[in-house]
Parts: C-alpha cells; sequence; structure tokens
C-alpha cells in the first residue's frame, strides 16, 4: 500500500470515530438537556432571603433544594399571584402552582397559618422533581403510591382527587407524590426511601403541615360536636315541650275543676277531701314549673351552642379567607 493510501484511509478512520464521538456527545447531551438546563437556571437565579427560609424551614435536601431553585420559585402577593396561577383551579384555594417550569407560591400573611408556605414550597418542589423522573422510574413510583393509597380510607384525601381529576386531568400521581410526601407519615419504606432523596428531614415539613392543618381538625372535630349535641337537644326540647304542654292543658283542666268544686263544698269530709286533692294539684304544679325551667336551660344551651358554631363558622371562614387567593380584599378606608 502507499503512503497516500495509508494516510487517507487513516482519515477516513478517524473521521469515522470523530462522527461517532460527536454522535455519542450530542446523544448525552440531548439525554441530559434537562439537567443542564437546570444547572444553567441555578447559577443565575439569586433566591431572595424568604425563598432561603422555605429551604430551611421545609428541610429541603441539597437535590430537592437544587430542583426547587430550578424552578426560579416566587413567594407572591394576591394580585400576583392570580395571574401566575390563573385558571389553575377552579375549585378550593390555590396555594402554589407549578406551571411552565417555574413555581409560584401564595403569599399568606395570617400568623395562625405559619408554616403553610413552606410545606407549599415543598409541595411544588416535589411537582418539579415528579418532572424529572424517568418514564419507568414514574411507573415505579406510581405502582407505590397507588398501594399506599388504596390502603387508605380518608374522604378528604378522595375528594381532593376527585377535585384534581376534575380541573385537572391525569395529574392523580402528580398529585399523590406531592401530597404523600408533604401530608402523610409513616409511609411504606421504599416511598421513605423515595423521599429522602429531597428531604433530609421529612419530619420537618410534615410539623409545619400539621401545625396550621391541626387548627381546621380541631374546629371541625368541635363543630362535629357541638352539632351532635344540639341534634340531641332538639329532639328533647321537641319531646319535652310536647309532654309538657299536654300535662299543662290536663293540669289546667283539673284546676278548673277543681275551683268549681271548691265553691261547693257541703261537708267537712269533702273539704278535706279538696285539701288532699289541692296538694296534689300544687305538687303537679311544681313539678312543671321545674320541667319548664328544665326546658329552658336546654333551649340556653342551644342557643349558646349555635352561637359557639357560628363563632367556629367565622373563624373557618377567616382561615379559609386568609389561603384563597382569590377573595376580594377589603376596600380601604380614606
Amino acid at each position: 500500500m502507499s503512503a497516500v493510501k495509508a494516510r487517507t484511509s487513516r482519515r477516513s478512520k478517524y473521521s469515522g470515530l470523530a462522527a461517532n464521538v460527536l454522535i455519542a456527545v450530542a446523544g448525552l447531551i440531548f439525554i441530559n438537556r434537562q439537567s443542564l438546563a437546570d444547572h444553567a437556571i441555578v447559577l443565575g437565579y439569586q433566591p431572595t432571603s424568604q425563598v432561603q427560609q422555605l429551604v430551611e424551614q421545609s428541610a429541603m435536601s441539597d437535590l430537592g433544594e437544587f430542583y426547587f431553585y430550578a424552578s426560579t420559585p416566587a413567594v407572591q402577593s394576591r394580585q400576583d399571584f392570580n395571574q401566575s396561577c390563573r385558571g389553575y383551579s377552579a375549585e378550593g384555594a390555590t396555594l402554589g402552582c407549578y406551571r411552565g417550569g417555574r413555581i409560584y407560591i401564595y403569599d399568606v400573611t395570617d400568623e395562625r397559618l405559619t408554616g403553610v408556605k413552606a410545606v407549599t414550597a415543598a409541595h411544588e418542589m416535589l411537582h418539579a422533581a415528579y418532572a424529572r423522573l424517568s418514564e419507568a422510574e414514574q411507573e415505579r413510583i406510581n405502582k407505590l403510591l397507588e398501594k399506599h393509597y388504596e390502603s387508605l380510607s380518608e374522604e378528604r384525601l378522595d375528594k381532593r382527587l376527585d377535585m384534581y381529576e376534575r380541573v385537572q386531568p391525569g395529574t392523580r400521581y402528580v398529585e399523590l407524590h406531592a401530597i404523600f410526601g408533604t401530608e402523610h407519615d409513616n409511609l411504606p419504606d421504599e416511598l421513605e426511601q423515595h423521599y429522602s432523596i429531597y428531604f433530609d428531614d421529612r419530619a420537618k415539613v410534615l410539623a409545619a403541615f400539621n401545625q396550621y392543618n391541626d387548627q381546621f381538625i380541631a374546629l371541625e372535630e368541635r363543630a362535629t360536636t357541638l352539632r351532635t349535641e344540639a341534634d340531641q337537644l332538639a329532639d328533647q326540647i321537641e319531646t319535652s315541650t310536647a309532654e309538657y304542654n299536654r300535662s299543662i292543658r290536663q293540669l289546667s283542666r283539673e284546676i278548673t275543676d277543681f275551683n268549681s268544686r271548691a265553691t261547693k263544698v257541703s261537708s267537712e269530709s269533702e273539704r278535706q277531701s279538696l285539701l288532699d286533692e289541692r296538694l296534689q294539684l300544687m305538687s303537679r304544679t311544681s313539678e312543671l314549673e321545674q320541667t319548664h325551667s328544665s326546658i329552658n336551660n336546654m333551649i340556653a344551651r342551644y342557643n349558646q351552642i349555635a352561637g359557639e358554631l357560628k363563632e367556629i363558622s367565622i373563624e373557618v371562614g377567616d382561615l379559609s379567607n386568609s389561603l384563597d387567593s382569590t377573595k376580594l380584599e377589603p376596600t380601604p378606608q380614606i
């Protein structure tokens, strides 16, 4: 073989090798394009001190923090948040959304709801994390989520998933992934291991969730107890009142008859009999007065319960309004 032929052969060999390397590099770039984009975004993103606090309060791991920052999270006031998450949910209060690769969080300022923003941040971060799982990994996680869901019996969660299916069809596992990660303890080991990738201490975000959620639960449980007592009282008042009114009418007839006969006494024995009868009528009158007082006490308690239920309703409404960015702000006063 001539020297020219040998050089040509080597050039062809090296050209082919270079082409293969370029194809391989292009393939790697394509496969890791999300990771490369995330790193570029994080390098250029400067979190506010409030956003940094949300990371700390929810105990995100380095990876959780990375995905959170890669979504350029923003804590927004009512007007800006409603614009960013416009049409995101037709039902219930929206506290955050993951839209167009970005995270938006409603700036809840009610001090009674401390922790809600940290939980919302973690919830939306898990949306971002789920979006970055491979199809095979999503399928594996979905099975774990579904299996755990089927082991539960939570009417509230059932209704919540139904709502998501109506307003955001196809997001069942995306939402379960975020809900279980931020609101449920005692998860199966495989799910706990999965979430440990995104949290250094998941108990911290669960505590933040319970801090404000327990207020709603306590109010609801108190309202349920009061409604049960009110229903029982209503039945007692109705039954006792009906019996009292029958007894009063009967006693009134007997007293009228007694008074009529008392004017026509003709003997000592008759007079003594009337005296005995009078004592019995007085005793029954006293008993009915006590019944009347007892009914009034039940009515007073019923009214007290009604007042407390109204206060609970106002407090729940107030807390709910604090979580609802769509509620109108009060008109400023001059």
